[in-house]
């Protein structure tokens, strides 16, 4: 929703944070609005941040977004793109 009424995604600064909180980016009365409805956005599900790169690796015209599996390592263990 944040690409189709904001016309792009959120940058790799801005991070999925832009999901919860207005960007700096963006000035106040504009159209952002939350896009998750959370205090804090969920962790992968060992307890880590996700990462999240705009444009992607794997998917140069949208985004990656990904968790370094069960050993905090990455590699083949990790979840991948979760797009």
């Amino acid at each position: 929703m944040f690409d189709i009424e904001l016309g792009r995604y959120p940058t790799s600064a801005e991070g999925l944070e832009a999901l919860t909180k207005r960007p700096a980016t963006f000035p106040e009365g504009g159209k952002w609005r939350p896009y998750l409805l959370v205090d804090k956005i969920p962790k992968d599900p060992w307890g880590r941040d996700y990462f999240y790169r705009f444009p992607g690796l794997h998917n140069p015209r949208e985004f990656d977004l990904y968790s370094l599996g069960p050993n905090g390592k990455g590699g083949d263990e990790a979840i991948g793109n979760a797009r």
